[in-house]
């Protein structure tokens, strides 16, 4: 005879998963899935003064080194410039440590969700990844655009535009950032005594 539980027993399991999500609110975890998903579209496009792309790279590509887009049409082949495989062969991409930084941040964030802790710690580390995800892609824009301004070579041929896809991820770290500090601020209602 197999042991099959017991309406009460399901009604407990259900309410105690109804709790965690509460308790969770995965809304913060979805948050940080979204930004994940961001970093695999063009975070920086590379453009000539004249406004047309040349090449563009992913949050992936910068935090692992990835190979850039290479957006050239027909005009540039004036110019003695072969096609994609051609201008990207022997490419040895550098992984950028603030992009990288970002992503790790992210992850973490994802990972805080499984944490088994207090509200007040699973949300300092909510905050924590995503300031850590915040400071990383703003290190990121400053460092491209400073290394852009300081080299003669390219300075005036080409500038750097921060896609909306980066823009996108700035802007959802900042409202984890508003949000956990709004859940940190309250006060902690496992501790609250019922007067029922």
């Amino acid at each position: 005879m197999e042991n099959h539980p017991t309406s009460p027993e399901v009604s407990d399991k259900f309410n105690d998963g109804l709790a965690f999500i509460k308790e969770k609110r995965p809304l913060a975890p979805l948050t940080f899935g979204i930004i994940l998903l961001l970093f695999s579209f063009s975070f920086v496009d590379f453009k000539c003064t004249g406004g047309q792309k040349i090449a563009s790279l992913t949050g992936m590509d910068l935090a692992f080194g990835g190979k850039p887009n290479i957006h050239m049409d027909d005009s540039f082949s004036d110019f003695g410039m072969g096609d994609q495989e051609e201008m990207t062969e022997g490419y040895a991409g550098f992984p950028d440590i603030w992009a990288l930084l970002a992503l790790l941040g992210v992850v973490g964030g994802i990972i805080t969700y499984f944490y088994k802790g207090s509200f007040q710690t699973f949300n300092a580390f909510g905050l924590a990844a995503a300031g850590i995800s915040l400071f990383g892609l703003t290190a990121l824009r400053w460092n491209y655009n400073r290394q852009i301004k300081n080299d003669p070579e390219i300075q005036g041929m080409v500038y750097i535009e921060f896609t909306n896809t980066y823009w996108a991820a700035v802007f959802l770290l900042y409202v984890l950032l508003a949000i956990t500090v709004y859940r940190i601020m309250q006060p902690d209602k496992s501790n609250s005594v019922s007067l029922e």
